[in-house]
């Protein structure tokens, strides 16, 4: 029998989707990593790939909803779609008085529009099956506590916040959960113990496990089972 696959939108360099594409991948599941960076997915890629882990990359454009279609049309090909876990953000630094409408909307195709492509794009195979799966999305305090140094990140998760709530209500009878991590701290290595990413990680294979609540926010540890 195949492995299920989990799909990771957005793979930065703070080593969250690594983590995520890891601890995953160690439960059995194959990794398809969606992002724009390909030095950075290659890299993952081969990190997984030590770990006896496989991992396929799909290079895609997150400004543009069809590239996303594309990607989970390609995400299909390998196999049974089962979580999907959402990373990407756009935080330029930028304050609110210098902000201009260019960088809002790169910043909102990103944060807020996005979660709903991939949404859509993937729904149909998670629906295609009758075990559990989910959509996963990872959030900040921003979201309720808006930075002054990062106000299009407020936006974005404010929005996407929302949206996955309203998702997950209107999901409620089906056997998709959407559901948020939300991050109240600092994600790095070599830090305080609860800020490194394998440990924040682990928030992700709890909502997934446990379908609950809708919004889990992260600060401390999560035990494991």
């Amino acid at each position: 029998m195949a492995n299920p696959i989990l799909a990771i939108v957005g793979v930065g360099n703070t080593g969250l989707a690594q983590a995520q594409a890891s601890l995953f991948g160690q439960h059995g599941f194959d990794i398809a990593l969606v992002s724009r960076d390909q030095t950075i997915m290659n890299e993952t890629a081969a990190q997984l790939a030590n770990e006896d882990i496989n991992a396929t990359v799909i290079p895609t454009d997150l400004t543009k909803p069809e590239t996303i279609a594309a990607a989970f049309e390609h995400i299909k090909q390998l196999g049974q779609l089962t979580a999907v876990i959402f990373n990407a953000t756009y935080r330029p630094g930028i304050l609110p008085s210098q902000l201009t409408t260019a960088e809002a909307t790169t910043g909102m195709l990103i944060g807020a529009v996005a979660p709903i492509a991939v949404a859509a794009a993937a729904l149909p195979q998670l629906q295609a099956i009758d075990a559990p799966t989910a959509l996963l999305f990872t959030n900040s305090i921003a979201a309720a506590k808006p930075f002054t140094n990062a106000p299009l990140q407020s936006m974005e998760k404010a929005a996407m916040t929302a949206y996955v709530k309203t998702l997950n209500d209107d999901l409620s009878e089906s056997n998709v959960f959407a559901g948020l991590v939300t991050i109240n701290t600092f994600v790095r290595t070599g830090h305080r113990e609860n800020q490194d990413p394998k440990n924040i990680a682990k928030a992700y294979y709890k909502l997934f496990q446990e379908r609950t609540p809708v919004e889990l926010p992260y600060h401390d540890l999560i035990e494991d089972n």
